[in-house]
């Protein structure tokens, strides 16, 4: 058998290939517990501490941040909306500097011997989340309601004196823990009098709740909240869009006749007879046209400028109220408190009630109006959809006669033209024949 030639097999390169060599820096792996950024109080002394105490409304555990000094903070959590999510880059103090002036990283070792060699954010940190926990204050007598008015107390009445040791002693181990040092207790003490009603029995103070003293402390908390202004969230929602009349409710015009007379030069034709002229100015002279007239639409309710101010501050004050009975106050202390202002005569909510309950009324109308205009507005798109059918029907019946049409043969459609008459059908041929 012949031999074919055939092409010897390329010999494998053996030059080594070269490696790409990426020059950008290696990323360091995402901590499972990373960092949070807190911003804590400037002046807080050494012995501030972060605690762990039960919340005041919720009894749960939250965190606070506690000064012997200062006093007490809670932690209110600003993050970015999740829709533009943003990071956070942390740096030392003299890295910031060193941004400042232009410096670049090639630092001596006499210059980084100056930094914080303990601090994990010398060559800076980026924060995946840009949350940050600011301490803000809190008034102690907050975290002393549960302690001298438990929710167990609420169906024995006013309660008994006790001293502020009793009154301890009642509460959790946390604050327990809390108020072992003199100085705390002092601090915690002087803030239970401005709530209290207070009776001597020796060397020792005993304390009971006072749900006036109560009220009066936080009418004037919502004051000085109002004074300084409310958070503009806050005054939208709660303020300004519960005041806010309908504008749908609109006032009619009494209906007035006016005399309108044709000019009779306008109207007559130079062809007509003098008679009919005659009879034309006479019946023209003595027209009378009914014409009705209606406002604008024009809002029944008064605008938002227009409402008094005393309405809008006690609106105001009873937005601050009800904030602090939601955020610090337990069901049971939230319930007393609501009693009592109802009842008291420092500051007359009436005039708000008044108002609102005009609002509610116009409310309640527009809503009724605007339910009448929908039903009205539905008949005549119902009539056109009964139109859009039985047009929709005939199309239908004619497209299925002009198909039936063009299905017919050539005979069939030459049969119809054969003249027919005198002629008998073809079913006569197979009709039954009677019995003679």
């Amino acid at each position: 058998m012949a031999k074919t030639r055939s092409k010897p097999a390329a010999k494998a390169s053996q030059e080594p290939k070269e490696e790409v060599v990426s020059n950008k820096p290696a990323l360091a792996p995402a901590e499972a517990n990373p960092p949070k950024l807190f911003i804590l109080p400037k002046n807080a002394s050494k012995d501030a501490r972060i605690l762990t105490l039960p919340n005041p409304a919720t009894a749960n555990g939250n965190r606070y941040f506690f000064c012997p000094e200062t006093g007490l903070y809670e932690f209110t959590t600003i993050a970015a909306p999740s829709s533009t999510p943003r990071s956070l880059l942390i740096t030392s103090q003299q890295s910031a500097k060193k941004l400042g002036k232009g410096e670049t990283n090639g630092a001596t070792e006499g210059e980084t011997a100056g930094e914080d060699k303990d601090s994990n954010f010398t060559n800076g940190y980026v924060s995946r989340s840009a949350s940050l926990f600011v301490a803000t204050p809190v008034d102690l007598l907050f975290l002393l309601l549960p302690i001298i008015s438990p929710a167990s107390s609420q169906k024995k009445g006013k309660g008994m004196f006790l001293t502020f040791d009793d009154h301890v002693e009642q509460s959790t181990e946390q604050m327990k823990r809390l108020l072992k040092p003199a100085a705390t207790r002092a601090l915690f003490e002087k803030r239970l009098e401005a709530i209290c009603d207070t009776i001597e029995a020796g060397d020792e103070n005993m304390f009971r709740l006072s749900v006036e003293k109560l009220v009066g402390e936080l009418l004037a908390k919502a004051k000085r909240m109002v004074m300084k202004g409310l958070p503009a969230t806050m005054e939208d929602r709660f303020v300004r869009q519960a005041l806010q009349a309908p504008v749908t409710t609109l006032k009619r015009e009494d209906t007035t006749t006016s005399e309108v007379t044709i000019d009779e030069a306008s109207q007559l034709e130079t062809t007509e007879s003098q008679d009919s002229a005659q009879s034309t100015k006479e019946s023209q002279d003595s027209l009378l046209t009914p014409a009705t007239s209606f406002s604008s639409d024009t809002p029944l309710e008064p605008k938002s400028e227009e409402i008094p101010e005393e309405i809008k501050y006690l609106l105001r004050i009873r937005t601050a109220i009800n904030f602090m009975l939601q955020s610090y106050l337990s069901p049971h202390l939230r319930a007393l408190v609501q009693t009592h202002l109802s009842t008291n005569t420092a500051l007359d909510f009436s005039p708000l009630d008044a108002h609102v309950k005009i609002l509610a009324s116009l409310r309640e109308e527009a809503r009724a109006l605007r339910s009448l205009s929908d039903n009205i507005s539905r008949k005549r798109p119902m009539e056109d959809d009964e139109q859009a059918e039985i047009r929709a029907e005939k199309k239908r019946k004619k497209e299925e006669e002009d198909k039936r049409k063009k299905n017919e043969g050539r005979a069939i459609k030459q049969l119809k033209k054969v003249d027919t008459s005198g002629m008998k059908k073809m079913s006569s041929f197979f009709t039954k024949v009677a019995k003679k």
